[in-house]
């Protein structure tokens, strides 16, 4: 009675979880969309992307996890499940470094940024990734050897997608940790370049009259924008980073020291409540990221007013008056 209580509580968390970042992902989703000034940008793709993959969370991923909380023994429900949570953790991966780079470009090029960096070159970077990963995600649909757990041998339960320790590890060096390596060097030379902005903007207002400065502001304003777009994205690498770093460790002790869960991480309560917790500060990026790209990016907050403005009848205000500074 008590494990079933446990695992009653386990589905309604995830449920609950599941509705909140399917309407909050949707809205940013919806926001973006609707927004014509938003969309000239390719950072946005890119946020567009990134949000999309945690909808696909909301959406299929925690109602699928929810699922096997109780039908454990439906090999498809299991199946589809940890593809698709596979499918959205390496490709959340990826949107963070794709994230990354552009704002290295950013800042790097400045005025020059939206020659190098087109909408069309992103969308099919993107395509690539999608690509790139799928393919890789299906790999545990054919398995040299299974390797279900003792448990599942004694249930007699054989799943079809099960992942070799050799893929594991692959995957999780060439599309978790370089990655997230290359992402702290990209952030290491942005800072440096930020500091050297804000000297020479110093530099330049020391110098030169403040009559003068008011009316050349293209290159302050250039490096105001993609600064403000940096801090931003900063963030929600942050809280990707932080949310799924406890996934990644959890990942890293069944690659490299199986013995310590492989035995009894679904027949002991206590670790299957671990496994439980892991994956639930993992999803949970899912709905804090859209948060703080709600809070943080002031184009995104006025256009949400304007349409809460618009459908409520007051003032009568069309939601296309309001533009959103435009993202670098």
């Amino acid at each position: 009675m008590e494990g079933m209580s446990r695992k009653l509580i386990r589905i309604v968390i995830l449920i609950i979880l599941a509705v909140l970042i399917s309407v909050i992902n949707t809205i940013c989703l919806q926001i973006i969309l609707a927004s014509k000034r938003l969309l000239r940008s390719p950072t946005t793709l890119l946020i567009t992307n990134f949000i999309a993959i945690h909808l696909i969370q909301g959406v299929v991923v925690l109602p699928l996890y929810a699922l096997t909380q109780h039908f454990r023994k439906v090999v498809w429900l299991h199946d589809s499940y940890q593809f698709m949570y596979k499918l959205t953790f390496y490709g959340n991966c990826l949107a963070v470094l794709l994230l990354s780079i552009d704002r290295l470009l950013a800042i790097k090029l400045l005025t020059s940024y939206f020659v190098t960096v087109t909408k069309s070159r992103v969308k099919k970077l993107i395509i690539v990734c999608w690509t790139y990963v799928f393919v890789l995600c299906l790999i545990p649909f054919f398995p040299s050897q299974k390797s279900n757990t003792a448990l599942d041998k004694m249930l007699l339960i054989k799943y079809n997608y099960n992942a070799p320790q050799v893929w594991s590890i692959f995957m999780l060096i060439l599309n978790t940790l370089i990655p997230y390596v290359v992402v702290i060097g990209i952030y290491v030379v942005i800072n440096q370049k930020i500091h050297k902005l804000v000297k020479s903007s110093i530099k330049r207002s020391s110098v030169s009259d403040k009559r003068t400065s008011s009316h050349d502001p293209s290159h302050n304003k250039e490096s105001r924008n993609a600064l403000q777009t940096t801090l931003l994205v900063l963030k929600l690498l942050l809280c990707s980073a932080i949310t799924w770093f406890p996934k990644a460790v959890y990942v890293v002790i069944r690659c490299f020291y199986p013995s310590h869960l492989s035995q009894d991480v679904y027949g002991s309560g206590f670790e299957r409540n671990i496994l439980f917790s892991v994956n639930f500060v993992s999803i949970l990026n899912a709905l804090i990221a859209p948060l703080i790209y709600f809070f943080y990016h002031k184009g995104h907050r006025l256009r949400f007013k304007s349409i809460m403005t618009f459908c409520s009848g007051h003032n009568g205000v069309d939601p296309n008056y309001w533009h959103s500074s435009q993202i670098r």
